[in-house]
């Protein structure tokens, strides 16, 4: 049986984080990090004054003694009410698990977004692959939203793969970390630590999208230190149809495609992949935010997303892209980082993110003035015959060109005749 650990998770009002491995109980991933057993001796339900609990109370301690045994067909007929008292009874246990929140925010879509907002998991390493966490995040009725942060030091090139394949995630930060040893895993780290992010992983994503309609409502992306990515991945990024903000961290094809020249000609490049391009220092200046405030605004995957939601214009002019999911819908975050994103320390050592380095890319809307230049596919090339054509102009031949003299043709009639 697993026992919690004392620094398992932090309540804070509606936001629930859970830091460290406190479970070693093996029933799936909803359990790597949280145990499904209700605390020993706890005494939420005292006795009453006749000195025995009511059958409501027995009932309730009996229903939540394992939360691995829940389903949402164990709500069906639960009216909400009555939920509403499970779940505030397991706020005082400290128990309020991620598998029972996605159970509460999938029957109780409307009344539970109004009480919990937010679940947050925060893990420095991963107990088990990070397959088990993205199906976890994972809901194809888009029950809840899902943001992701990663290292890409603890994951595998399916790893990334298998992202294309979320139906509900809104905001994905994928970034360059240094493996840690994790003595709770198992196995000895199998997992090259090389895997980048690369545009042929991009186009996966894009064709899973197209094929399972995945990644409707990825509204953000943020990438930082993925030097195998291109340009080319601009393209394919721009067929997803919510993608309204990509932030772009010391990634090389992009640094230097943005500093070759000056900052026309490097807006010139990215619009002709379907992108307007600008660095970040100038969209916080524009906003009127301090060098402080403002990379925390944008540190936040979450006030990056609400950021993309906004109404009104962007910067250069264009109208947003609507939104894909109800903003008021409750929200997953799973971050696998170095830092806490809500640790202020750990915000001031990634200050580098707010430099002019980041580039703040929001797409350009059909009808706009930069379009994508029209370039030949491969059926349209010329063929090697018509390179090799020679011109019509005899001004244009060569002189040293030897040229055959044009002879009269002879009959056929009497070429024959000379034989006979």
């Amino acid at each position: 049986m697993g026992t919690p650990s004392s620094e398992g998770r932090i309540i804070k009002g509606l936001l629930f984080t859970s830091r460290e491995p406190s479970s070693t109980f093996n029933r799936g991933p909803h359990w790597y990090h949280e145990s499904p057993w209700l605390p020993l001796g706890h005494d939420a339900l005292s006795n009453n004054a006749l000195g025995s609990r009511s059958l409501k109370q027995t009932a309730l301690l009996k229903t939540l003694h394992d939360q691995s045994l829940l389903d949402p067909a164990s709500f069906k007929n639960v009216p909400w009410l009555l939920a509403k008292e499970i779940w505030d009874f397991l706020g005082e246990c400290n128990k309020q698990t991620l598998h029972m929140w996605k159970i509460l925010a999938t029957i109780y879509p409307t009344d539970f977004r109004k009480g919990c907002q937010f679940y947050k998991l925060y893990t420095l390493r991963p107990v088990q692959p990070l397959k088990g966490y993205i199906e976890t995040m994972n809901d194809r009725r888009c029950n809840w939203h899902a943001f992701l942060s990663l290292e890409t030091a603890y994951a595998t090139v399916e790893d990334l793969v298998r992202i294309g394949g979320m139906a509900n995630l809104a905001a994905l930060e994928i970034e360059r970390g240094q493996w840690r040893p994790c003595p709770v895993l198992p196995l000895s780290h199998p997992n090259d630590p090389e895997t980048t992010l690369e545009d042929g992983i991009v186009r996966s994503w894009l064709e899973m999208a197209r094929a399972q309609g995945s990644l409707q409502h990825l509204r953000v992306l943020r990438i930082s230190q993925q030097n195998s990515l291109t340009l080319s991945s601009l393209d394919m990024l721009a067929g997803l149809p919510g993608l309204a903000l990509i932030l772009v961290h010391k990634c090389r094809h992009f640094t230097e495609a943005w500093t070759q020249g000056e900052e026309d000609q490097g807006q010139a490049v990215f619009a002709a992949h379907g992108w307007h391009a600008q660095s970040l220092s100038k969209v916080l200046e524009r906003r009127g935010l301090d060098e402080f405030t403002g990379p925390m605004h944008f540190e936040q995957l979450g006030n990056a997303y609400t950021d993309s939601l906004r109404t009104g214009k962007r910067e250069d002019g264009t109208e947003r892209l609507p939104p894909g999911l109800a903003g008021n819908a409750p929200k997953m975050d799973f971050c696998l980082h170095q830092g806490h994103r809500t640790d202020v320390s750990s915000i001031e050592k990634r200050m580098p993110f707010a430099s002019g380095d980041v580039l703040h890319l929001t797409p350009v809307l059909p009808g706009s003035a930069s379009k994508r230049p029209v370039t030949l596919s491969a059926t349209q090339a010329p063929s090697r015959s018509e390179k090799k054509r020679p011109s019509s102009s005899p001004a244009k031949e060569s002189k040293d060109k030897r040229i055959m003299k044009s002879k009269p043709l002879r009959n056929l009639e009497d070429l024959l005749s000379e034989f006979s």
